[in-house]
Order: C-alpha cells, then sequence, then structure tokens
C-alpha cells in the first residue's frame, strides 16, 4: 500500500480526490493511493463523486474507532473527526451536483419559435408576455 500526493491537482486526479477530502498531510494519511484509484475506477475518473466517496470511507472509519483516545494532555474526539468528513462528504457533493447540473435552457432558433407560434394546431402556452396586466386600472399615475 502506497501513500504520494505530489501537489498538483490539475495534473493528477488522485491529487485532486486528496485536495478535496483534505488528506495532504504525509505525516497523517488517512487513506491509500489504493483505495483512491479503486473509487476512480467505479466513478470513471470523476473527481468530486470519487472524492465523495473517499471522504464517506474516512468518516465511517473513525466513527467505527473508539470514541475517545488521550495520551497524556492530548485528547481526539474520533466521533468529531468522522461528522467533519460525513460532512465534507456532503458539501462535495453539493458543490460538484450544483455546478455540474446548473440550469438548463433548451436553445431554440428565432425562426423555430416563429414558428412554433405560427402553428395553429399547437397546444396554447400557459404564459404569455402582459398576462400580469391590469388592464382594468388604466396606467399608473406617478403622483
Amino acid at each position: 500500500m502506497t501513500w504520494t500526493y505530489g501537489h498538483n491537482p490539475t495534473a493528477s486526479t488522485r491529487d485532486g480526490v486528496r485536495f478535496l477530502v483534505g488528506d495532504t498531510d504525509e505525516d497523517e494519511q488517512l487513506v491509500q493511493d489504493e483505495v483512491i484509484a479503486w473509487a476512480l475506477t467505479l466513478h470513471s475518473d470523476d473527481i468530486n463523486a470519487s472524492a465523495v466517496d473517499v471522504a464517506r470511507g474516512i468518516a465511517a472509519k473513525f466513527a467505527s474507532e473508539a470514541t475517545k483516545l488521550q495520551i497524556g494532555r492530548v485528547r481526539e474526539e474520533y466521533t468529531d473527526r468522522a461528522a467533519a468528513f460525513a460532512a465534507r462528504a456532503t458539501e462535495i457533493e453539493t458543490n460538484s451536483s450544483v455546478s455540474a447540473a446548473g440550469p438548463v435552457a433548451p436553445q431554440i432558433s428565432l425562426s423555430d419559435r416563429e414558428t412554433a407560434f405560427e402553428d395553429t394546431d399547437r397546444a396554447d402556452t400557459q404564459f404569455k408576455l402582459g398576462q400580469m396586466d391590469n388592464l382594468r386600472t388604466g396606467p399608473r399615475s406617478r403622483t
């Protein structure tokens, strides 16, 4: 099992996953290269989806460990770390789905739009320009 980080997420999908998850400290290795390679294969090299799986795996690892570890004055709460990585997974998932599936509007040419409006057999649209105008009140006065 190996752990490597080349500090270049743009050149390496593995580094991209490590960067998103926060596993970039060589002194505290959280997940091995082989696990990241498996996640990347599982998600067809989608860095965000792979990072979500890796972060959830790290969260599960910490969740399964003892609740607290205390050595002298240093105390670590594994439940806090598990929650932090679970939250990170959700954050990566949310950010990637927003950017990947942003608003989509069908593109139609002007001639197609005109043809659609002229088609008498076409169902009428629900929305029209000026549909909210109140014709009974007349123009607004500016007094």
